[in-house]
């Protein structure tokens, strides 16, 4: 005999007797045994000969292996550990976990076999990779189904894409070129660079949180050098075009051995510029007027205006019929800078070229100008002058400027001007400046200052006054500048591109930069800002906050929120927009998949390509989301009408106006806390009522508001109503000995440890008559021992809505507590589907009113035991087992309340 047939005669002789062992599991997990996989993910089983069934019975199991793609079975043993006890967890899970709707995974992507052999760094790189946060921003990969982490590493990483929202591989890349060889960025940072303190991205800006320098100076925040953009000019010649038939030249010629440049750069240009000079005396005015007889692209005007504000005086004070006749201007001039030494002496060159440089340098700047409602256009600032960007001394005095039009300055806002004070704008983007009528006489006399002036505070306060006014700016760079950035130099070949790359160039300078960096941001993650950013399209938009839509996170308020925001679209006309963003939870997959009719778009879209948007803005630490100025908040949660409320403050600085937003008011939210921060925070959403359009859900929870402490007198009630899935899948039967319970313990107003003890108590009282009834719990997934000592009970978690009805339709008892002004919906259910209710009255709320249902004035464990012993008493003495039927509401409208329609909500916003 050979040693080869030997062995094989061995191994069928284990087989054998493994076979009878493990006979009775092998023929319930065979027919859900994936053999191939199984194979295919552990070599190690086929290079041995081994049946993979018998092999994970005997092995596999307790060393985590997959049975199938879906199972993972450490996931399932360490999940319901409570519940398994010694049985194989598959063999569990097809015998009864099923049948419960256990959960087999918790959603990761499988990572493949063929993965670990490839990556040999897989392990260390999972360790730290957000998932969720790559496929997120990553849509492509999201719905290719492909494991991330492999993604990454194959090709993300080459391709920019961040594994963490903090790391950058390209950035990395770039700045530690010369340490990591060969080894990829993100492997190089876990091993080596964090240790060392390496950054794994640009921080976006320069800023302390000092209030003052030594020197007196405030600091700003400033866009760091690798991470501030400007376009580049001139524009390929198709994008050349402007609608502007002729503009102003508004030129100061303080040195008028300058003015010939001028005139020669602006004699060049495709379309007429009239010139129109400012002055100190009349020789100088001579020298000009002499110099511009060669002029013959317009007309020249020269002006004497005393020598008070430099540039910026004599153009705010002198030109006023200008303003009033042009709608585009070029303020230029004879800059020197004798106070600048070497360094500063190309300053003036540089801004000519970007400025006036040429014919289609002019056409490139106007036709930015024309676009994207852009009202300043100006050069990326010299790179010889970026360390000295900053507030100087002017603070207060801008400050002071922007208050006379409403707007209040914080340090922290970022600092962004046209140094050199030179610029293509729109005279009605001055229109806010102007409307201050500053008078000659309130700038400083001249004496050779470098900072500190009125004309320096107005250098510094352009933007702000142009974003007042409804417009943005955006900066531009001459193709053959030198400049040290070479990515932050953007080159534009399309109008498409140039709408797309917009906002790497402009950032709203009259709003938060950053998010989270506050103490009460970082204490209350929900309270995190959502940075926003104007938007230039028109067409009307619905916008749904909610914390999430994920299936497994979208209890009753959240499901209410998006049934009602259905019903909008559905009855809404063709031009409305409609976008929910999820403000708390990463979208999920199976998000994605429920949500299918919307498209699923990156946090800073613009695109108007669909008229449903699903965007996910939970990971806000960068980015913007563009807000237009028809566009309608609908929150659901009181965090979330902080960020409807911030909404509108951006509306109204940027637009002049603000809608009002929905408020889904779903329960006294403040009581969620205790006296403090969240309690006032949540509190003070309802009360200015001006500002936002009630909906308050259930007639009790209406009354409440209606009261005098919030007097919401245009609020509209949402009735309680059965959800019409449970109505339809109701199914009369006999009433079993099943008492359910709504046990939610991250909940506190549900009452879960007083629920506990009464069900303890009730049974310890009555141990016989108790024993033979079963106790579930619905609502929430919590480790069973947090029951004991109850008996016959088992946690069924969160529900389908077909197995809520299931259990809806045959139990007798239903316990459903709710310490607030909200009746709460689970007991209402159990009423209506004709179960024995136990609740409890708060405030406005008498539930005695609505059903036949046991509802206590106040709540104690030994009043709830009292009740469930009366309920378990007329269960035992015949009249209500044979129950098959269902309970009517006592009433139905309340004479008092102003019924929600989705007609009304509609004709309210003017949606049609």
């Amino acid at each position: 005999m050979t040693k080869k047939s030997f062995n094989m005669r061995f191994l069928k002789k284990i087989t054998y007797h493994k076979m009878r062992k493990y006979r009775k599991p092998y023929k319930i997990i065979k027919p859900y045994f994936d053999v191939k996989f199984y194979l295919q993910e552990n070599p190690d089983v086929g290079a041995s000969n081994q049946n993979p069934i018998l092999h994970y019975l005997e092995h596999g199991s307790r060393e985590g292996r997959r049975p199938n793609l879906d199972f993972d079975t450490q996931f399932y043993k360490q999940k319901y550990v409570a519940e398994i006890g010694d049985t194989e967890p598959f063999l569990y899970y097809i015998m009864s976990g099923k049948g419960k709707g256990h959960a087999t995974s918790d959603g990761s992507p499988y990572v493949s076999y063929r993965a670990r052999k490839d990556f040999p760094d897989y392990q260390l790189v999972a360790e730290e990779f957000d998932t969720e946060y790559y496929l997120n921003e990553n849509r492509d990969i999201h719905d290719s189904k492909v494991d991330p982490i492999s993604h990454y590493l194959q090709h993300g990483e080459r391709e920019g894409r961040r594994p963490i929202p903090d790391f950058n591989p390209t950035f990395y890349a770039q700045e530690y070129s010369s340490e990591i060889g060969e080894m990829g960025p993100f492997i190089h940072y876990i091993r080596y660079g964090r240790k060392k303190g390496y950054k794994g991205a640009r921080e976006e800006y320069y800023y302390s949180n000092q209030l003052v320098y030594p020197n007196g100076v405030v600091p700003s925040r400033r866009p760091r050098n690798e991470n501030d953009y400007a376009f580049s000019i001139p524009l390929p010649e198709r994008l050349r075009s402007h609608p502007y038939k002729k503009a102003a030249a508004i030129v100061h010629g303080f040195y008028p051995e300058l003015m010939e440049e001028i005139l020669i750069y602006l004699g060049k240009s495709n379309f007429p510029i009239d010139i129109y000079v400012s002055t100190d005396d009349s020789k100088k005015a001579e020298q000009i007027i002499s110099m511009g007889k060669k002029y013959h692209n317009g007309q020249l005007d020269v002006r004497i205006i005393s020598n008070r504000g430099r540039d910026i005086g004599p153009m705010l004070t002198g030109f006023s019929d200008v303003f009033d006749n042009y709608e585009a201007f070029l303020h230029i001039h004879t800059k020197k800078s004798p106070h600048g030494g070497d360094g500063l002496s190309s300053w003036r060159d540089y801004l000519f070229k970007n400025l006036i440089g040429s014919a289609e340098i002019i056409d490139s700047n106007l036709h930015i100008l024309g676009t994207r409602n852009v009202g300043f256009v100006y050069p990326q600032h010299l790179y010889a002058l970026r360390g000295i960007l900053n507030w100087g001394y002017n603070f207060d005095t801008v400050s002071s400027l922007l208050r006379r039009v409403g707007v209040r300055l914080s340090k922290d806002m970022v600092l962004e001007f046209p140094s050199g004070s030179m610029f293509w704008a729109r005279t009605a983007a001055l229109h806010g400046l102007l409307s201050l009528d500053l008078k000659l006489e309130d700038f400083d006399n001249e004496a050779g200052q470098v900072d500190g002036t009125l004309g320096h505070a107005i250098e510094r306060s352009f933007l702000y006054f142009a974003e007042t006014s409804g417009y943005s700016w955006a900066k531009v760079i001459h193709e053959s500048t030198e400049y040290p950035h070479k990515h932050c130099v953007i080159p534009i070949s399309s109008e498409e591109e140039l709408a797309r790359r917009f906002n790497d160039v402009y950032r709203p300078l009259l709003t938060l930069s950053v998010t989270g960096e506050y103490p009460l941001n970082r204490a209350i993650p929900t309270c995190r800002e959502l940075l926003f950013t104007p938007s230039f399209l028109t067409k009307k938009r619905v916008i749904l906050l909610v914390p999430s839509v994920n299936p497994r996170q979208t209890f009753g308020g959240i499901a209410t929120a998006l049934k009602i925001f259905r019903d909008m679209i559905r009855r809404a006309g063709p031009d409305v927009d409609f976008a929910i963003l999820a403000t708390d939870a990463a979208i999920e997959p199976e998000a994605s998949s429920i949500l299918s009719e919307f498209t699923h778009k990156p946090f800073m879209s613009e695109e108007d390509n669909a008229r449903l948007s699903l965007i996910d803005v939970s990971s806000r630490t960068t980015g913007r989301f563009p807000i237009r100025k028809n566009d309608v908040f609908f929150a659901t949660a009181w965090w979330t009408a902080r960020i409807a409320q911030s909404g509108q403050d951006f509306q109204k600085i940027y637009f002049h106006q603000f809608k009002k937003f929905i408020y889904l008011i779903q329960d006294f939210e403040p009581n969620f806390y205790g006296w403090g921060t969240m309690y006032a925070l949540a509190e003070a959403t309802y009360k200015d009522s001006s500002k936002f359009y009630p909906v308050i859900n259930s007639e009790e929870l209406f009354r409440f508001f209606r009261s005098d402490d919030y007097n919401m007198a245009d609020a509209v009630c949402l009735p309680y109503r059965i959800n019409d899935r449970i109505n339809l899948l109701l199914n009369p039967r006999p009433r079993e000995k099943v008492l359910m319970f709504y046990g939610r313990p991250s909940v506190h107003r549900n009452l879960f440890e007083i629920i506990c003890n009464a069900l303890v108590l009730w049974q310890n009282r009555n141990p016989v008559s108790s024993s033979s009834w079963r106790i579930i719990s619905l609502g929430e997934e919590y480790p069973k021992e947090w029951l004991n000592p109850i008996q016959n009970v088992d946690v069924l978690g969160k529900l389908t809505l077909e197995q809520y009805s299931y259990w809806l339709s045959r139990s007798s008892i239903g316990v459903s507590l709710m310490l607030s002004p909200h009746p709460s919906y689970p007991p209402l259910e159990m009423a209506e589907a004709g179960l024995m209710t136990i609740t409890n009255d708060y405030a406005f709320k008498s539930m005695g009113k609505r059903f036949d249902l046991l509802s206590l004035p106040y709540v104690t464990e030994e009043t709830l035991a009292d009740c469930i012993e009366a309920c378990v008493s007329r269960y035992e003495s015949g009249d209500y087992s044979i129950n098959t039927g269902r309970s009517k509401p006592k009433i139905g409208t309340h004479e008092d309340v102003t019924y929600f329609t989705i007609d009304k909500l509609v004709d309210e916003f003017e949606l049609n």
